[in-house]
């Protein structure tokens, strides 16, 4: 790999320079240099119904996995292409010191080319919950086809969340998350694409399905659809009384009803948030029904998708993201 350069207004240094590769040794090297407007285009406003929000089966890419256990289906042409490929695609992982977040940040990707995806972890996550857990593998069908490029950060604040002990300080840094996320984070993925315009994606489960609408919805400029997956969406009875601006302006529920007209709003009617949820054990799909409902209201396309058995866990997560991206990258 060789020679990825640092565009203006990123971040002062080349990112994701510690290579990890599957198939050899660690070593330190750069990310090789990718064409702007490479990737698939996704045009959200196309994947959602008529409706702003719907249920149902899926619209493009063939029946859902009916039982839990069972595995998202593969693209069709993936296996004999993915070959070797599949297990050698590369990892990198970068840190840097966040004035924002007042600690380390650390972002991790997976894959050489494709349609970048920022995968948020779960409350107690980290960078690399991703793949510990399986999504990675279980999206390395579409990282070897070059359809997508997965990333990964720390869970700075969804930790906060879990600690419980200073709601005050867990909305502030919520709110301070979404900055170093749009101003650190997204730049550093802008360089490792090359592309100064490219937009992003974003993903997560549970509290990661919070972040990647939260994101979205602040700053539909650099993001363009969501994928959702088991939301926990309203995070207001976590603050055991408490109330600032940093939670309300974090908070899609409370500060979109809100929001009317502008650059913003006229963004977001160009975006695509799609909410997948289960209906077994630990879910709760009236969190999803209630963000559609927000979103619907304001003309936001937006999708919610029942899986009836599922439960809030991984080997849901791992059905369902590899689908999702199959759809919104074909």
């Amino acid at each position: 790999m060789s020679g990825l350069s640092v565009h203006a207004g990123a971040l002062g240094r080349r990112p994701f320079t510690h290579c990890l590769d599957p198939c050899g040794s660690s070593q330190r090297t750069a990310p090789a240099r990718q064409s702007a407007g490479r990737w698939p285009s996704c045009s959200p406003s196309t994947k959602s119904a008529s409706s702003p929000t719907t249920s149902g089966d899926f619209s493009s890419s063939g029946a859902r996995p009916s039982a839990i256990g069972s595995t998202a289906r593969e693209p069709a042409d993936a296996t004999a292409r993915r070959g070797d490929r599949r297990r050698c695609l590369v990892k990198m992982v970068e840190s840097w010191w966040s004035d924002r977040l007042s600690t380390q940040l650390r972002v991790a990707r997976w894959g050489d080319v494709g349609r970048p995806v920022l995968v948020f972890p779960t409350a107690g996550g980290d960078a690399e919950e991703i793949e510990r857990m399986g999504l990675v593998d279980a999206c390395a069908p579409l990282m070897a086809d070059g359809r997508v490029k997965l990333y990964s950060v720390d869970s700075i604040a969804g930790r906060a969340w879990l600690d419980r002990s200073d709601p005050g300080r867990a909305a502030w840094l919520q709110n301070q998350f979404d900055a170093a996320i749009r101003w650190e984070v997204v730049p550093a993925i802008r360089s490792d694409c090359a592309s100064d315009s490219i937009r992003v994606m974003t993903a997560g489960a549970s509290i990661g399905a919070f972040n990647a609408v939260e994101v979205l919805t602040r700053h539909p400029d650099v993001f363009d659809a969501a994928v959702a997956m088991s939301g926990t969406f309203d995070l207001s009875p976590w603050l055991n009384g408490y109330w600032a601006d940093d939670f309300y302006f974090s908070s899609p529920l409370h500060w979109l009803p809100n929001l009317d007209g502008g650059w913003q709003l006229d963004h977001l009617r160009q975006r695509f948030v799609l909410m997948a949820t289960g209906t077994g054990e630990w879910e709760d799909p009236g969190e999803s029904w209630r963000l559609a409902d927000v979103l619907g209201a304001k003309g936001i396309p937006n999708r919610v998708d029942e899986w009836h058995g599922w439960p809030h866990d991984w080997q849901t997560w791992r059905a369902m993201l590899p689908e999702y991206l199959h759809q919104l990258t074909a």
